[in-house]
């Protein structure tokens, strides 16, 4: 007589796979909204200086190379990369 009243049975396997899904998912928000409600001074950005934007100037980008140069000449290539 068909298919009335005929309820298909759904695996434990996909029934876990979405549960987790969602589980992660409401994590995930709370995780985000935890990050944005924090009251932590590093993290708000509360007395801090701005960061400088912009291009360097003129008198920065010889003084990094010169660092930079001088470190690499020296064999320090960890205090070299610390200037790029």
């Amino acid at each position: 007589m068909g298919s009335r009243g005929f309820k298909p049975k759904r695996s434990g396997a996909k029934v876990a796979v979405i549960a987790g899904a969602i589980a992660a998912t409401v994590g995930a928000a709370g995780y985000g909204a935890y990050s944005l409600m924090s009251t932590s001074d590093s993290a708000s950005g509360e007395n801090q200086p701005a960061p400088k934007t912009g291009p360097p100037s003129a008198v920065e980008v010889r003084a990094t190379a010169r660092d930079f140069l001088d470190a690499w000449a020296a064999g320090a290539p960890d205090r070299a990369a610390d200037k790029t």
